[in-house]
């Protein structure tokens, strides 16, 4: 609780019974499972996620984010991994990942190494390094700081 960055959109409705999970990827919650295929076979979301490394999944297009996420993860000595999912991507989902993940081909979503999401954002932004900056500093608890290019 608290390691998350909140992106707006509202909680699923919670069953009174707690008899029906809404699977989705919002942060605070569980990365949900979905089946994928590529990279050698298939392989569960959950697969991608867990250890001591944050996760950094994109659609096809997220190129931005992947790219600032090697950079923070190299400049202060962070293990973050990428992957996309969608079509054109590292995976291919077997399921609707776009009403799932709750972001388009351009979008990101940030795993913690516990397997819940921290950060997601739905659509590219103008500085992708600065906003997983910002969420990765918060997540941890200190401040980084986007590394100069070189």
């Amino acid at each position: 609780s608290g390691a998350l960055i909140p992106d707006g959109t509202p909680a699923p409705v919670e069953a009174p019974m707690g008899d029906h999970y809404e699977p989705v990827a919002r942060p605070g919650h569980r990365l949900p499972h979905i089946w994928l295929t590529g990279k050698g076979g298939r392989v569960s979301t959950h697969d991608l996620i867990g250890g001591q490394r944050f996760v950094v999944l994109t659609g096809p297009d997220g190129a931005a984010w992947r790219s600032a996420a090697e950079k923070l993860a190299s400049a202060h000595g962070i293990a973050i991994e990428t992957d996309s999912i969608g079509q054109g991507g590292d995976y291919q989902p077997e399921g609707n990942w776009d009403v799932l993940s709750g972001v388009d081909a351009a979008g990101m979503i940030l795993v913690r190494p516990d397997g819940h999401v921290g950060a997601r954002s739905a659509h590219a932004v103008s500085d992708a390094a600065a906003t997983l900056d910002s969420a990765l500093g918060a997540i941890l608890g200190r401040k980084l700081g986007v590394p100069a290019a070189a």
